[in-house]
């Protein structure tokens, strides 16, 4: 089975999954027939799932069995590699000054000019001719911690959508494959120039060669509980990320923090006061004992 190429349909936007070589293409979604000329749109993969029990897994690792719900998705993950070519300039700093320097017209009066030019000022400029490659997140509102996957020695299948399915869902890309190739081309670009965009100046022209693409549809448990939730990579078995609410605990708190300083310290004096009474009570005693049997 060849790659198979996901690209957009130039009639309604549809996602397209068409398979590389093949050069007449009909839409499924609005029905327009075009020709592929060229090579377009991105190779699609897929990595199949490793753990198969991960139910069981994911009640080991988060000591609970309350899911409230328990799902297989396999989510885009986009890697775009081009060669960036050109060059740039930068400066920075440096002192302003004016000087005057002599010159003659046309008509051989002397005269002075002034200019204006910059000491001691930071130079930069470089010539580029780089392979770049970057990886780009598609699904952001979800926190799975994408970025803590592993993608190097993946075994990578052609993008098979009955298969997948029988696994799981697949979330597709929230937006067009042109958008995230300019977005990975611009990240390309930005990453070898941001450094030097604090100078006080920056000029340059840089250009991104024979740009490609792919999305691989990788695997994750994502697993909502009562009190949080875990997102668990099914290929190399280990926890991506896991949120759970903390139960307070319950302290013995001092009397200080329960009752205000003025309060405690009536409720001191009445106890005393109290217990002296009672003391004095106990003294007097045989005072009235001794009185009944004098009489």
């Amino acid at each position: 089975m060849g790659n198979v190429i996901g690209l957009s349909c130039p009639s309604c936007g549809g996602t397209l999954n068409v398979l590389e070589g093949v050069k007449n293409v009909d839409c499924p979604f609005c029905g327009s027939g075009f020709i592929l000329s060229s090579k377009i749109g991105a190779e699609r993969y897929y990595v199949e799932p490793e753990l198969r029990d991960y139910k069981k897994r994911i009640s080991i690792v988060s000591g609970k069995t309350d899911f409230s719900d328990l799902d297989l998705f396999f989510v885009p993950i986009i890697k775009v590699r081009a060669e960036i070519f050109g060059w740039f300039y930068a400066f920075k700093g440096g002192k302003r000054k004016t000087v005057y320097e002599e010159t003659y017209t046309a008509t051989g009066r002397r005269v002075k000019k002034a200019r204006t030019i910059i000491e001691g000022r930071e130079r930069i400029k470089k010539s580029v001719n780089v392979l770049r490659e970057t990886i780009i997140y598609p699904i952001e509102n979800m926190p799975m911690g994408l970025s803590r996957i592993e993608l190097n020695g993946l075994k990578l299948l052609p993008y098979d959508d009955e298969k997948i399915h029988r696994f799981g869902s697949v979330l597709d890309l929230p937006s067009s494959i042109e958008y995230y190739m300019k977005m990975g081309l611009d990240k390309l670009i930005n990453d070898i120039t941001d450094k030097y965009k604090e100078f006080d100046e920056f000029y340059s022209h840089l250009e991104p060669v024979s740009p490609h693409m792919i999305i691989i549809y990788y695997p994750i448990a994502f697993a909502r509980f009562p009190d949080g939730f875990l997102s668990y990579d099914i290929v190399n078995d280990r926890v991506l990320i896991k949120k759970f609410q903390e139960k307070k605990k319950r302290k013995n708190l001092p009397l200080t923090k329960i009752l205000p300083p003025a309060v405690l310290t009536l409720s001191v004096v009445s106890i005393f006061s109290r217990l002296a009474a009672f003391i004095l009570f106990l003294a007097m005693i045989p005072l009235f004992l001794g009185g009944e049997s004098g009489d």
